[in-house]
């Protein structure tokens, strides 16, 4: 059985040369699993609508961001990194 999810990426504030965080984690995730990716909070946040599953442990730890909140079908957000 598999759950949707719903994941919120928060990176702090820096100056970067090159590709950000952001983007590389964008990138693979999109090549990896697709979904809808929407960033607010001046560009340093990123609300991504994942289509189907949950992500597991490993995957969190290849992510850059410095925050994620996951927010599996009917609960509530948790802080998972």
């Amino acid at each position: 059985m598999s759950l949707d999810a719903n994941y919120i990426f928060s990176y702090d504030v820096q100056e970067y040369i090159g590709r950000t965080p952001m983007q590389k984690d964008i990138q693979f995730l999109q090549e990896e699993y697709d979904g809808e990716f929407t960033i607010f909070n001046s560009g340093y946040s990123v609300y991504w609508a994942k289509p189907k599953y949950t992500l597991s442990r490993e995957v969190f730890n290849k992510l850059m961001a410095d925050r994620i909140l996951e927010r599996k079908d009917c609960e509530q957000w948790e802080i998972v990194k």
